[in-house]
């Protein structure tokens, strides 16, 4: 049987948003004398969302808590994001508590599905559910409210593996970051390409 993973997730469940990017004062672009390329020092980027940082690092304790290793292959992944209905769905006075007949049945505004995956996914990796998001083959996800007395806001998360995993990748992960920067150094040694004397 293939190895599964159910991760849940407390809280509100926030959108991965757009980045600004900026130098910091007095910064400029520098020449590496290695490379011969012009470099920025030092990039700084913000997150448009203030709800996102908090909303991945919920994801990315439930991850570690529930993963006991990191998934090395192909996996599939389900999301099932309970939101929180606003109160103008309720009715008032003495059928307070009940949902109005107009109530929507699902949550179809913002945040969008897409941004909550990425949010979501961004935790995962930081979480080592997996060694690299990019190992999601297939994904399912759905915006659902949460009723009162239901259960409360936040995420289910379930992530299959599609095929068995050998010992040999179990005991030898590396994470993406690692992995890329292996490729990288192995790629300038091959073409003899100098590396950046820059220090990043």
């Amino acid at each position: 049987m293939n190895r599964t993973a159910s991760i849940r997730v407390p809280g509100l469940p926030a959108p991965q948003g757009s980045k600004s990017a900026f130098t910091p004062h007095g910064q400029s672009a520098t020449a590496c004398p290695s490379c011969r390329t012009r470099h920025i020092v030092k990039i700084v980027q913000t997150e448009s969302s203030k709800a996102v940082e908090p909303w991945r690092h919920a994801v990315q304790a439930a991850a570690l808590q529930a993963v006991a290793r990191p998934f090395t292959g192909p996996v599939f992944v389900t999301f099932t994001f309970t939101m929180p209905r606003p109160l103008a769905h309720y009715r008032t006075g003495r059928y307070a508590g009940q949902l109005r007949d107009d109530a929507p049945a699902y949550p179809h505004g913002t945040p969008d599905l897409d941004k909550l995956v990425r949010s979501t996914m961004d935790g995962l990796t930081a979480g080592r559910a997996w060694t690299d998001d990019a190992q999601a083959v297939r994904i399912q996800a759905v915006k659902n409210y949460t009723e009162r007395g239901g259960t409360p806001p936040g995420c289910l998360i379930t992530i299959t593996a599609c095929e068995p995993e050998s010992t040999y990748a179990q005991e030898n992960a590396l994470s993406g970051a690692d992995a890329r920067t292996e490729a990288r150094a192995d790629a300038r040694a091959e073409t003899g390409e100098p590396e950046c004397s820059l220090p990043f």
